[in-house]
């Protein structure tokens, strides 16, 4: 990799080699079955404890410090909550019924006429 004065290379951590080989390792050797329930569970505890633990580390002046950011914060709860819907769902109706949409009962089977309030929805 070639240098340029005054600009550091990103150093060469052990975690992103082992990250990529873990994603290529997933992508050949998918998992299933029982085992997939197992390495889920487990990504899940492992995701959360690497968060928990980078937050235990900061200290009470920086958190509050984090806290106080409220532009960001507003910034990102409006681009998650307003501006994605927005570029996802053509209709505000539609972005209302997404969730009940999106579930597995089929509005058109009557025989499993079990959310009256979905058919109405999907239907408009």
């Amino acid at each position: 990799m070639r240098s340029f004065p005054g600009v550091n290379p990103p150093p060469r951590e052990w975690f992103v080699r082992a990250l990529v080989g873990v994603v290529v390792a997933a992508s050949l050797l998918p998992c299933r079955g029982a085992g997939a329930r197992a390495f889920d569970a487990l990504a899940v505890f492992a995701i959360a404890s690497l968060f928990f633990l980078q937050g235990a580390r900061l200290s009470r002046d920086a958190v509050a410090a984090g806290m106080k950011n409220w532009r960001l914060h507003l910034g990102i709860t409006s681009t998650t909550f307003v501006l994605f819907p927005l570029l996802i769902m053509p209709s505000p109706l539609e972005a209302s019924g997404a969730p009940l949409c999106c579930s597995p009962v089929d509005p058109e089977d009557d025989e499993r006429d079990q959310v009256p309030t979905i058919r109405a929805i999907c239907r408009t």
